[in-house]
């Protein structure tokens, strides 16, 4: 007799597992995310753009800061990607919700050196990056931290439980 309600309740959990998939909601491991943005940043450094791209993307996507940095100026430089000022921005912008003074530094650098029209699609794309990548929308907590034993300072960020909506990086504006 038990048998009926947990064959339901396993369907009703199939079913919902499921309708998340679909809609693009997931879950990710934050060690396996900070590992894969390590390496990504590693590559980067090494001039090895194509490899640096695949994983800097996804983890930049979820809401990691310090791959959105990377990715910004993987677009303005246009390294491996079609170089993209806005899209490049864009990811600079919500990359410095954590507010480092040397992002937020290049960011103003860079954006009052554009043109005015420049500047309107630079804001645009930011507002629905910000909507898509933030903190908010990938439940992100972050805060600049001073690495031991250095003068370094490095954004750590921890990702809160819970599903958030996985979107794509755009490729072109």
């Amino acid at each position: 007799m038990n048998i009926l309600p947990r064959a339901l309740l396993v369907v009703m959990a199939f079913a919902v597992m499921s309708a998340c998939k679909s809609t693009g909601i997931e879950q990710q491991s934050s060690k396996t995310l900070f590992l894969q943005e390590r390496l990504g940043i590693k590559k980067y450094n090494a001039g090895e753009y194509q490899e640096s791209f695949e994983l800097l993307s996804e983890t930049a996507t979820w809401g990691l800061k310090e791959s959105q940095y990377f990715l910004a100026f993987m677009f303005m430089k246009g390294q491996h990607v079609q170089q993209s000022s806005v899209l490049g921005m864009a990811w600079l912008a919500v990359a410095n919700e954590v507010k480092r003074d040397d992002w937020q530094q290049q960011y103003d650098t860079f954006y009052n050196a554009a043109s005015a029209p420049l500047q309107t699609r630079i804001d645009a794309k930011k507002a629905e990056y910000i909507a898509k990548f933030g903190l908010k929308a990938q439940n992100m907590t972050c805060a600049e931290q001073i690495q031991t034993y250095s003068i370094k300072r490095k954004v750590r960020c921890s990702k809160g439980p819970g599903v958030t909506k996985r979107y794509f990086v755009e490729l072109s504006e």
